[in-house]
């Protein structure tokens, strides 16, 4: 919603907001408007009436006060509001009599940013270099953390390396920022390089931000080793773990298959009184899950109940999978139960991992039963849901049901997917109607369905098959 507002004398759809303050001085309604600013609960149409009484003011208040309330508005996320105030305000005063400071500009920067509007965030700075104005690490940190954002990785490299060579200022946070961009942009190797060479290079100490990017993605690739030494040489330098990179290397120990060593670091957490919270419990509990060691994965959970630590949606997701899955049948119950008792309401993953299993198992109307409930009362299923028992009605040659399925999926609005399609015409094959897969797959393709390798595949074996019927 664009919001008016105010800038001409006489205006007056906002004035019964000040109208407590029209006999006091300037100074106290300034003082009252910077209260309003730190407190934390500044109404939008609140501040929106503050900027139009201050630009009205003769002679206008200095940047100060307009910076205070673009801070104010910037973290309460009204980004596009703070930049239509800065363009007003240099509109108001003109380029000579505009005199903003570093931190009003960074402000803006910041905003323009979070609106993905990079290229006009230059051009702020390209302003402050104008002005004779230095940024500072925080500006610069600001714009590499716009570029990283929006996927502009090789332009926050650039820029990055413009900032050491010109000696500009640099400090921790500008390097985690462009740690913490290589990493998300899967670039470990530099993220690990650049974090080698702070202290070497630039004279300054990783903190807890700049380590915990780079183990995290270590972990996640399944380089465990050079995690550890990575936590080695943070402890070397005074730093303690935090529960964000305990939790990492749990992950990398699981996915690695070293869960005895999961286990182990939860013990040690505790030990270093850095309790385990949930994401690393139901990490450890997965892992056990995926090995089928279900006994074990209930003797943690239930750990982690005793600890007072409260499972979530995720961890029952995972806990039902695997009970599921291996015909716990009283154990699903259980969970189910459970998760209404503590008002933690199953989503569509959840219900998911029960269908998927009572297709695997052959136990289709079951499958179905819970599909229709899903559909009357929620959670809504997804293509997943369809497929799982597309795919169980494949398997188990019913194709009329497999059919029927495929078409409710699409009378209820859900697209079926390149799998959804593929596993229906494994079907007709298997049961030998040759001759309806290969009109359902012209259709697909008149339709613009652009086919996969599995599905190339299975237009090979219909021509082939359809090729030795003429003889």
């Amino acid at each position: 919603m664009k919001t008016q507002l105010l800038t001409t004398a006489g205006t007056s759809s906002l004035s019964s907001l000040f109208s407590p303050f029209t006999t006091q001085s300037r100074s106290s309604m300034l003082k009252f408007i910077r209260v309003r600013c730190i407190s934390g609960n500044l109404d939008l149409h609140e501040a929106v009436g503050f900027f139009d009484s201050m630009i009205q003011m003769r002679p206008i208040p200095r940047i100060r006060a307009f910076t205070r309330l673009f801070g104010a508005l910037s973290r309460l996320n009204h980004h596009s509001t703070v930049v239509f105030m800065y363009r007003q305000l240099k509109s108001v005063l003109g380029f000579v009599d505009f005199e903003p400071d570093v931190f009003a500009l960074t402000v803006v920067i910041r905003c323009l940013c979070r609106l993905r509007k990079v290229d006009e965030a230059f051009s702020i700075l390209s302003d402050i270099f104008k002005r004779g104005l230095h940024p500072d690490a925080h500006t610069l940190s600001v714009l590499l953390h716009g570029l990283c954002t929006r996927g502009f990785i090789d332009s926050a490299a650039e820029l990055f390396v413009e900032i050491r060579e010109m000696n500009l200022p640099c400090n921790v946070v500008t390097f985690g920022t462009m740690i913490d961009g290589f990493c998300k942009a899967g670039e470990t190797r530099k993220a690990l390089e650049l974090l080698k060479n702070m202290r070497s290079c630039d004279r300054i100490s990783p903190d807890l931000y700049c380590y915990s990017h780079v183990i995290s993605n270590l972990c996640k690739e399944g380089r465990v080793s050079e995690a550890v030494d990575l936590v080695e040489e943070m402890r070397g330098e005074g730093l303690k773990l935090d529960v964000v990179i305990y939790s990492c290397l749990v992950l990398g120990y699981c996915r690695s298959g070293q869960w005895r060593k999961a286990i182990d670091l939860l013990d040690q957490m505790t030990a270093r009184a850095v309790p385990p919270n949930v994401v690393t419990f139901t990490t450890v509990i997965d892992a056990l899950c995926k090995l089928r060691m279900m006994n074990d994965a209930f003797r943690l959970f239930r750990l982690m109940i005793e600890r007072g630590v409260k499972p979530n949606v995720f961890t029952y997701n995972t806990l039902l999978y695997g009970s599921s899955h291996l015909g716990r049948w009283e154990e699903v119950k259980m969970l189910f139960d459970e998760m209404w008792h503590l008002e933690i309401v199953p989503d569509t993953i959840t219900l998911n991992g029960v269908l998927d299993a009572f297709c695997e198992s052959g136990t289709m109307d079951k499958a179905r039963k819970l599909l229709d409930g899903m559909i009357r009362n929620g959670p809504k299923p997804d293509v997943i849901s369809y497929t799982a028992l597309i795919k169980g009605y494949c398997v188990s040659g019913d194709m009329n049901k497999a059919e029927e399925i495929f078409y409710l999926m699409e009378s209820q609005g859900v697209q079926p997917n390149t799998i959804s399609y593929n596993t229906l015409l494994i079907g007709y094959i298997k049961a030998d109607r040759i001759y309806i897969a290969l009109k359902l797959l012209e259709d697909l393709i008149q339709k613009g369905f652009v086919p996969d390798n599995v599905t190339r595949l299975i237009l090979k074996s219909i021509r082939a098959r359809t090729t030795i019927a003429h003889f």
